[in-house]
This record gives structure tokens, sequence and C-alpha cells, in this order.
């Protein structure tokens, strides 16, 4: 029996013993009754807690009649479709979600464990996703990270922080920022040429560039550069299993599994102390400067400044707002752009003629560094000047299609019904987006198992093409879409251009890869090997070093 299956098992256990203490309680009760002057006495005791198992009965029946026109698995009373979604274990949902739209078709009802929202998954992203009054589903998030941007309901509270943060993730600030990103890709540039790694493998070393890359984005010469961040990925890891783990199990899931919830709490006091230590850093440092005031030059300056806002005043934040969306940004960021890339170099060594297309476009314009990102591609008065940037960032966005970081993101509109495709989804419904689901739907996507990007080349005149990476929503909509997504942009297309100037990408076919989804995508390896390419004027060695990254 499996993991999962002794788990479900017990969630059932957890729903039937709760009936029988009730039904038990109750039945004590009215043996005990002697008179009818106890029997009105003892009423309201022994009833109540029968009426309300009746109601909460007659609800979950309700349910399922209210969906019961959604195609989806048939679901058992306690725990819903939760066999269907967790077919292949926890970390494999998205394989699990593809399957299910592969038999049931683009619209997919999941009805979680009793007492749960029920989720209608998607393999179509609907317009009505991005309406300002739909927001994200922010029950596991607000458990972990309530007060920062990630955990926050919609509303006033919300709209102020995320006005407040987004002037530091516009593509302005992303350019200002950019030299402090290149020393980081350089130092691993440099140790990549010359045959090692600097934490034994690809994978451990692209999830250090991704670590290093955003902290020294988010907090400048505040960010520690240490030799390991081992224990700091790790931390992030265990809180994108604490969300992730509690957005799709029972209600009751942080109270019976105290193991985890100690885990997750480690986890955020390790990464609360690790970032606070910056924000000291930084406060230190303006008072050393005498630095009153000023335009903020990062993440961590603009959060400094608001910290330090006059009590009381609209722009006013707590000291652990200030470190917890910090963490939140590491959180939401640092394995996304690692996977990302990492599934960029697997798929550029298995197309050969995409790898030499996309160099051969570097190469030709040279990388420009002072890149301009607008709506996801490059502004029409820039394209013709690099296109090399704008192949890559295709490239990215191809990328994103096939294997996006995020699997799913959902909504929930409490009061408007969402028709897609003929269905009609009831209001108060977890509506969530399968984007592995979509990337490979063949109605928005030509040949879309192909890995092109090209399908997102603007026309002539500098117009969207009819295939854009907006279709599949990648960075999410709304007023929940990724704060980061211009730096993310601008980082990994750097980089990936930085490494198909410096080597070629070689397949490795013998080394099998795992996958696990939480929050963000995790692969056991990266099957790839980087091959020193020669630089101008120079041979290439006979006995070039191969750098075994698998």
């Amino acid at each position: 029996m499996t993991r999962t299956a002794v788990l479900l098992n017990f969630y059932e256990c957890v729903y039937g013993l709760t009936i029988a203490v009730v039904l038990l309680a109750s039945g004590f009760a009215f043996a005990s009754v002697r008179d009818l002057s106890e029997a009105w006495l003892l009423a309201p005791l022994t009833l109540a807690p029968l009426g309300l198992l009746v109601v909460a009965m007659a609800l979950r029946w309700r349910e399922f009649r209210g969906y019961a026109h959604i195609p989806g698995p048939k679901p058992s009373f306690f725990v819903g479709a939760l066999r269907s979604l967790l077919l292949h274990e926890h970390g494999a949902r998205d394989r699990a979600l593809v399957e299910l739209h592969r038999v049931y078709g683009p619209v997919v009802k999941l009805h979680m464990a009793w007492g749960n929202t029920p989720f209608v998954s998607l393999s179509i992203a609907p317009k009505e996703l991005g309406h300002k009054d739909m927001d994200s589903n922010r029950v596991a998030d607000n458990t972990v990270l309530p007060r920062s941007l990630m955990g926050l309901k919609r509303g006033e509270r919300h709209t102020a922080h995320r006005q407040q943060m987004n002037p530091q993730f516009a593509p302005k600030a992303v350019l200002q920022g950019a030299s402090r990103l290149e020393e980081v890709s350089a130092l691993y540039l440099r140790t990549w040429k010359s045959g090692e790694t600097r934490h034994g493998s690809l994978k451990a070393d692209l999830h250090h560039w991704s670590a290093n890359s955003l902290g020294a984005f988010l907090c400048g010469p505040e960010w520690e550069q240490r030799p390991d961040l081992s224990e700091y990925l790790a931390a992030i890891g265990e809180l994108e299993e604490a969300i992730s783990f509690r957005a799709f199990h029972p209600f009751f899931v942080r109270r019976l599994f105290p193991v985890r919830a100690r885990r997750a709490r480690v986890a955020y006091r390790y990464l609360f102390d690790h970032l606070e230590a910056a924000v000291e850093r930084r406060l230190q440092r303006r008072v050393t400067a005498g630095v009153a005031g000023g335009p903020p030059r990062d993440v961590l300056g603009a959060l400094v400044g608001l910290k330090l806002a006059p009590t009381g005043g609209k722009a006013s934040w707590s000291h652990k707002e200030c470190v917890e969306e910090l963490i939140s940004l590491v959180a939401g960021g640092t394995d996304a752009m690692s996977y990302t890339l990492a599934q960029a170099l697997y798929l550029l060594s298995r197309n050969p003629d995409v790898q030499d297309q996309a160099r051969a476009e570097i190469l030709k314009t040279g990388v420009r560094k002072t890149e301009v990102f607008q709506t996801g591609i490059l502004q029409a008065k820039d394209a013709g000047k690099s296109p090399g940037d704008v192949f890559v960032l295709n490239v990215i966005h191809e990328t994103m299609r096939l294997f996006p970081a995020v699997p799913f993101s959902s909504k929930i509109s409490e009061s408007q019904s969402i028709e897609v495709g003929g269905i009609t989804i009831p209001p108060k419904t977890n509506v969530m987006w399968m984007k592995t689901a979509i990337g490979l739907n063949e109605a928005l996507f030509a040949n879309a198992a192909q890995f092109n990007p090209s399908r997102f080349a603007a026309g002539p005149g500098g117009e969207r093409p009819a295939e854009s990476i907006a279709t599949a929503m990648p960075f999410g909509a709304g007023v929940r879409h990724c704060i980061g997504r211009h730096q993310a942009e601008h980082l990994c297309t750097h980089f990936l251009s930085a490494m198909l100037r410096e080597f070629e990408l070689v397949p490795v076919h013998d080394v099998a890869v795992t996958f696990s989804a939480t929050v963000s995508v995790t692969p056991s390896s990266v099957p790839v090997r980087l091959v020193p390419r020669p630089g101008p004027g120079e041979r290439q060695p006979q006995n070039t070093a191969l750098l075994d990254c698998a």
C-alpha cells in the first residue's frame, strides 16, 4: 500500500471516528435521561451535535448535486476525489491532473475532503480569471505567510501593499539592479568554464545561482553571499511543502501532523532570521551614512523606508511585515527560476537546431544590457536592435509553456458563476487553471508537444503573435499576477544568453529524472553537459573538458 493510500485511509478513519463519537455521546446522553424534566434540560446538549452533523452531511450531498453536471472522477463521501488527485503521490499532482484532463476534457471537477471547498480544474484559461473581483485561494498561504502579499486576502490592505511594492519590480528598477545580477552569473560561468561545479552538480549550482541572484536583487549589498546555501534552500522547500500540503489536504491536517507543522515553523524561523539580518544591516547602513530618506534603490530599501514611515501612516509597515514580505519573495521566485532555467537547458540540449538558432541570434547582435520588457515582448522600437534578446526570451516563454514552474494556480469567485466550454462553474468554487494541460492543449497551441520558441515571435511591426504566452498565464492573472515577472524574465534571459555564448549544451541520456511538484516543481537532476566553446580566434581543444552536470 502506498503512503498516499495509507494517508487517505487515515483521513477516512478520522471522519468516521468523529461521527462515531458524536453518535455515541448523543446516545449515552439520551440513555441517561430518567424523567421528562431531565429530557428538556439535556435536549440541547444531545441534539445540537446531531443537528450539526445532519446539516454538515446535507451540505455535502448538496455539494455533490451542485457539481453533478461537471465531468470528473466519482468522489467518496469523506475524501472526495483526493485519491484521483494524489494518484501518483503528493508531489505529482500535476501529472495526475494532466491525466484527468485527458480523460474528462477541459473542465474537471475535484471534490476535496469533507469540509474543504471543491476545485474545478481547467485546461484553458478564461478571461474571467483576471477579473479584479477574483481572488486566489489564500487558505494555505495565510497559515504560513499571513502578513505577506502571498497570505493577505484581496482588499484595501493587500492593494496598498501591492501598490507600494510594484515600483521596485518595474522594468526600470530591474535594469538598475542588473549589475548585481551580472556579478553572480559571472561567478558561476567562470567555474563551469574550468570544468568544475561550485556545489557538486548543475542542479545544485542553478539552485544556488537563483537564490544568490534573487537575494542580490532584493537586498543589494546587504545580501550575504554564503559559500553554501543548502540549509536556506531546504527551508524554502519546507515552506513550499507546507503551503502545498495544506492547500489540498483536509482542513485539520495542521493539527493532526505536529511534526510537519514544527518543520514549517523551523523553516520559517530560519528564513526570518536570515532575512531579518539583512534588514538590520540596511538600517545600520542608513544610520552610519546619515541617510534620512531618498528614493530606495532596491526592494530592501523600499521595505526599510516603509518600516520607518511615520507611525499610523498609510505607508507604515511593521517589522514582521517587512521581513515576511522578503520571505514570500524568495519563496515565490527561487525554485521557480531555477526550474525554468534547468528545463530550458534540457530542451535546448535536445533540440540542437533551436540551440544553434538562439546562439546565432545572440552572437550576431550581442546581448544588450538595457533590455526593456513590456507584457512579455520587447518593445517594438527595441525589437529590431537585439533579436538575440527577443529569441532567448521566447525560449524562456516556450519552456514555461511546456514546463511551468508553478504548474497550477487557483482563483475563487465568492458571488459569480463562470461558464467555460458551455459548463457553468458555481460560485464559491476554487477555479484552478492547470498550466501544464493548458500548454499542451492543441486547441490553443499548434503542435503543442513541439519545442518551438518561434511561435511567440512578434510580427514585423512588433504586434503580438497569434500564439501568446499570456494564453497559458504562467505568471498568474489579475491582482495576483507575479509581482517579480520582469525581474525573473530579465535574469533568466540574460543568464541563458551568457550560457549559450560560453557553452554547447549536450544532452545526457542515461539519467532518470524525477520531479516533485509542491508550490514549484523540483527536478532530481539536470541531464545536460556543458561543453566550453572557444573564444574569438581560439581553436577547440581536442580534449575539451565536459562538465557532467547530471
